[in-house]
């Protein structure tokens, strides 16, 4: 296809919709319609720059249902910035489904790219991929403390008691054989605390 405008009552791409203009620049294809694109259809969109001039676009006077790939490509051998937002696609009903597929020949610098489909259109954006988290090492120069607190001491020794009565209250049950009714862990633990 090409730049202008087309009417129909509903634009079904099952191959491939290539808006472009001359000589293989800018355009926007108007379809004052609405536009379908099965699974095995293809987009092709050129970016050639920041301005939205300077890019191919379908404008869609009607719905867009999407499926299929979306295939970017540079214009003038433009590539991306981190921030850069294009929008590829605009509707003045509502625009449904996602991009199964995108061929991205356009990011050649290693950006993250996202595809936003909004209620009328879609608009990719670049930007710069997440940092890779580094590993963490914590020193500190304060030696540990030489004594504890009372309060520490007895939060500790308490910690300490009270899993001493769960070991030992785990070891009788495992060791004795004679047990044919086991009361609740519970109740034993309350027992062996008397």
């Amino acid at each position: 296809m090409g730049d202008g405008t087309i009417t129909t009552q509903a634009l079904i791409n099952n191959d491939s919709v290539m808006p472009i203009g001359p000589n293989r620049g800018p355009a926007t294809l108007t379809d004052n319609g609405n536009y379908q694109q099965g699974s095995t259809g293809t987009l092709d969109i050129g970016i050639g720059g920041k301005q939205a001039s300077q890019n191919v676009k379908l404008a869609i006077d009607g719905n867009a249902k999407l499926d299929g790939t979306l295939d970017l490509s540079s214009l003038n051998n433009f590539h991306p910035s981190s921030g850069d937002t294009f929008e590829v696609i605009s509707t003045t009903g509502t625009t449904t489904g996602k991009f199964n597929q995108t061929i991205d020949t356009l990011n050649t610098t290693g950006l993250t790219r996202t595809e936003i489909v909004t209620p009328n259109g879609v608009v990719i954006t670049y930007l710069r991929p997440a940092p890779t988290p580094a590993a963490v090492t914590l020193t500190t120069t304060d030696p540990a403390p030489a004594t504890l607190t009372s309060a520490t001491k007895n939060a500790l020794s308490a910690d300490a008691a009270t899993l001493s009565v769960i070991l030992r209250a785990q070891m009788s049950l495992t060791a004795s054989t004679r047990v044919t009714h086991k009361p609740s862990a519970q109740k034993q633990f309350s027992r062996l605390r008397r």
